[in-house]
């Protein structure tokens, strides 16, 4: 397939879904929206949704033959995929004879992630993000609370040794401290990069004091994610309380601060579609997110089961089709790409169709 096939082909399975006829394992909870499998198509990384709700009646099946996995569209093959999301070092032990498989995971095809603190303050009081499922994997013990330097340390060490991983994505539940839990990201940033020297990208929220992002850089973090979610008002009120409350022109301030120490592209953004936001909403702050050098990475949103967004759908793959298409032509007005990005979402890809779409000539 040439980009473009693909690009549109991975749009339409991220807002349709796809039939699973195989026993897989799926990723249900976790920070953001992260429900759903990966695949691996052509080299390219796609989440898809799989919750029978949205899947139910996708024209898309995935089956499984002989340990191999083949993509349907109404019937008609539309060739073999691979499966993303398991990992040798999964097994691996930490020093207390945990599975490192608690400790972080691996996303798209070549990124180990993690919440280093997986207690939101506002999940904790019920003010969380409404699409998030931070506590929901916590509740199931399929990781725990706190990833110490160490754990995480020995995780990208073995996960660049066993798997291929070549950078890696912290981020963590928002605490009630100046900060913004900064500083337990960087302790982390640097465990890691001591051990393996890998790229590192980091997410929070504008902390207080806007020099906590010099002190990432300093600890070993080479990009990082500034998350507005959605320019529109009236939905940011709705959908995070914390960040309905802070206003743009925080965050604006932010991602100049955050271009300035490291770089331009190496600065983003998740722009959710599908929350109830207006297209413009969408290109508008992509246009002003490229104007300062931060990359928006745009996402279709996919609801989790158990989160209050739980009955909501992705956007249909038109509309996503038209909003990809004119952020390309923002990206290339801004001299931005994803191909530049050092580590982290953007460079990883699975989430969004956009850095696809920038390689349609």
């Amino acid at each position: 397939m040439n980009p473009k096939e693909i690009a549109e082909l991975k749009t339409e399975l991220q807002s349709l879904g796809v039939r699973v006829e195989a026993d897989l394992p799926r990723r249900e909870g976790g920070a953001g929206p992260a429900e759903g499998i990966t695949l691996i198509i052509e080299g390219i990384p796609a989440t898809v949704p799989t919750i029978p709700r949205l899947a139910g009646k996708s024209p898309y099946s995935l089956k499984e033959k002989k340990g191999k996995y083949e993509l349907f569209q109404d019937g008609v093959s539309r060739g073999e995929v691979r499966l993303g999301g398991s990992a040798r070092f999964y097994d691996e032990l930490d020093a207390q004879g945990r599975p490192l498989r608690l400790s972080a995971l691996l996303h798209g095809q070549d990124c180990l992630a993690t919440t280093v603190n997986q207690v939101c303050a506002y999940y904790a009081r019920g003010e969380g993000c409404r699409f998030c499922g931070i506590g929901i994997s916590l509740e199931r013990g399929q990781t725990v609370a706190f990833k110490d330097p160490e754990p995480l340390a020995r995780a990208a060490r073995k996960a660049r040794e066993l798997d291929g991983v070549k950078h890696v994505t912290l981020t963590t539940g928002t605490q009630d401290t100046p900060d913004r839990g900064i500083a337990e990201l960087a302790r982390a940033a640097r465990a890691i990069k001591d051990a393996t020297g890998l790229s590192i990208h980091s997410q929070t929220l504008p902390p207080e004091d806007l020099s906590w992002f010099r002190h990432l850089a300093d600890n070993g973090v080479d990009t990082i994610g500034i998350h507005i979610e959605t320019f529109a008002p009236k939905v940011r009120k709705q959908i995070s309380i914390s960040k309905g409350e802070m206003g743009v022109s925080r965050f604006i301030e932010a991602w100049k601060r955050a271009v300035d120490i490291f770089g331009r592209g190496q600065v983003s953004s998740y722009l959710i579609v599908g929350l109830g936001e207006e297209d413009e909403d969408v290109t508008g702050g992509a246009d002003l997110l490229a104007g300062l050098g931060v990359y928006p990475f745009i996402v279709p949103f996919r609801p989790i089961p158990g989160t209050p967004l739980e009955n909501f759908s992705p956007p249909p793959p038109q509309r996503m089709k038209k909003i990809y298409l004119e952020a390309k032509a923002i990206l290339k007005q801004n001299n931005l790409s994803a191909r530049e990005a050092k580590a982290g979402c953007v460079r990883c890809g699975a989430c969004s169709a956009l850095p696809v779409y920038e390689l349609i000539p």
